[in-house]
């Protein structure tokens, strides 16, 4: 477990150093908000042919699949490096988009292949932590690497240490050969498992362009913008392990997936309305403590449905991800693009921002179907 999660820490600091202000750089190259959206619809598009194509086939060396999704993220980096912003924002997504599949099906698949039952929920509380805690220092690092050296900076870091995450991955003994089959099924998973994820993906979809666009217009600077990801970022930290451990001690979650759900989502509605960067960084502080409760508790809960077809269990999660996803950032755009004319683009965040909330809502409504011989809902 230790590789998988040191693997997991290099890509997390090139995510939070580089990744969280992809969209704020093309907002300083004076590219309107529509345009920031466009690039996540871009991203998804090719997420989501990438997982059809592979529909019904056996990854036999999930080595070479992760280490190339960290060689196509890298490349993603890197086009930033030599192409004008305006081809960058067509091109970049691209790549971008491709390594989702590429790197997240074997290690989910292998990942979870190392967990039972009864220690699940903390398992993937673990693998959730390593994005918030290295969200609490590196937005920060990153922010301060752009105002002393400019964007470039933080692009070129992230495109070498993916470069040497790649290689790590092809030499520990954790990735090792061993086949992933990919299949959709839907009805081990049940509807409610199924909606959520989707629904989950369509604020994700939304949520990823509006939280930086968002804060960076309270932060008015890349230094604050890493501030207030940062503190976000400790909310999540601290929900994780504890939602884990309770739930593979006592059961029920579905439970707490739905109460996760309905927590978060009147409170990605109220920051919505937020005016004032402290009473902002507060909702959402506390908004990210209980949004990785719902994410941890539907992975654990899919692979419960599904414990003697994992692979197919985190296959079917990331269709109904990515296909979210596109929706959410589609629904975004065209938000974006078309109010615009009528509101102010800040406006027309806040609605798109608003949306996420309700979306999330939703998920809590859903009766979650319950694995056989278990004590959950």
């Amino acid at each position: 477990m230790k590789q998988f999660l040191l693997v997991e820490a290099f890509l997390s600091i090139a995510t939070y150093m580089s990744g969280s202000f992809v969209l704020i750089y093309f907002v300083r190259r004076d590219f309107d908000y529509a345009y920031c959206g466009l690039f996540y619809v871009i991203c998804y598009i090719a997420a989501v042919v990438a997982l059809l194509l592979l529909v019904g086939r056996t990854i036999r060396r999930p080595r070479i699949w992760m280490a190339a999704g960290m060689l196509v993220l890298a490349l993603s980096y890197g086009s930033y490096l030599v192409l004008p912003p305006p081809w960058a924002l067509i091109l970049a997504p691209i790549p971008f988009g491709a390594y989702i599949p590429l790197y997240w099906l074997p290690f989910n698949t292998l990942y979870m292949e190392l967990t039972k039952s009864t220690d699940r929920g903390v398992a993937s509380g673990i693998m959730f932590l390593i994005f918030p805690l290295i969200g609490i220092m590196f937005p920060l690092v990153g922010g301060a690497l752009i105002e002393v050296l400019d964007y470039f900076a933080i692009f070129l870091f992230a495109a070498v240490l993916l470069v040497v995450n790649a290689l790590v991955i092809a030499t520990l003994p954790a990735f090792s050969p061993q086949p992933v089959r990919n299949e959709i099924i839907f009805d081990q998973m049940g509807i409610g498992v199924s909606t959520g994820f989707l629904l989950e993906g369509v604020q994700e979809g939304v949520l990823w362009i509006t939280v930086p666009l968002l804060s960076f217009g309270f932060a008015q600077g890349e230094l604050g913008l890493g501030t207030l990801l940062a503190l976000f970022a400790l909310g999540g930290a601290l929900a994780t392990i504890f939602v884990g451990r309770v739930t593979d001690v006592k059961g029920r979650r579905g439970l707490f997936a739905k109460a996760g759900a309905l927590a978060t989502g009147p409170l990605i509605i109220v920051s919505a309305g937020m005016w004032d960067v402290m009473s902002y960084t507060l909702v959402m502080g506390v908004m990210n403590f209980f949004l990785p409760i719902m994410w941890i508790m539907l992975l654990a809960l899919s692979i419960d449905l599904a414990e003697k077809n994992k692979g197919g269990a985190v296959f079917t999660r990331e269709v109904l991800l990515n296909v979210g996803r596109l929706i959410g950032c589609c629904i975004t755009f065209a938000l974006l693009f078309f109010a615009a004319t009528w509101i102010s683009d800040d406006s027309a965040l806040r609605i798109c921002h608003t949306l996420a909330g309700v979306s999330v809502l939703l998920i809590g409504l859903f009766r979650l179907k319950r694995p056989i011989g278990s004590r959950q809902e």
